[in-house]
């Protein structure tokens, strides 16, 4: 989702300070929000998934005499940082 920041005249520059951190999870922006923030500084909500696809197939399948088994296959696609593996 896009968050309409301000609007900048012809020849005006426009200057922004952003704060990067780790986490985990979802976080809405009110819990980002400090008592001492800084006038003038927008929390926002912050989304630290790497994943950002899955996809799933379960089918039936046979382990020696056995035909009352499961196999499931996964795919998995990440923002890069992490391999699918790990994730």
């Amino acid at each position: 989702k896009d968050m309409y920041i301000c609007s900048v005249s012809e020849g005006a520059t426009f200057h922004a300070r952003l704060t990067v951190k780790p986490g985990r999870g979802y976080v809405q922006a009110d819990e980002n929000k400090k008592e001492d923030m800084p006038i003038g500084v927008l929390p926002v909500d912050s989304i630290y998934t790497p994943v950002r696809r899955v996809n799933y197939q379960v089918e039936n399948t046979r382990v020696g005499h056995r035909e009352d088994f499961d196999k499931l296959t996964m795919e998995i696609w990440t923002d890069g940082s992490i391999e699918p593996l790990e994730a």
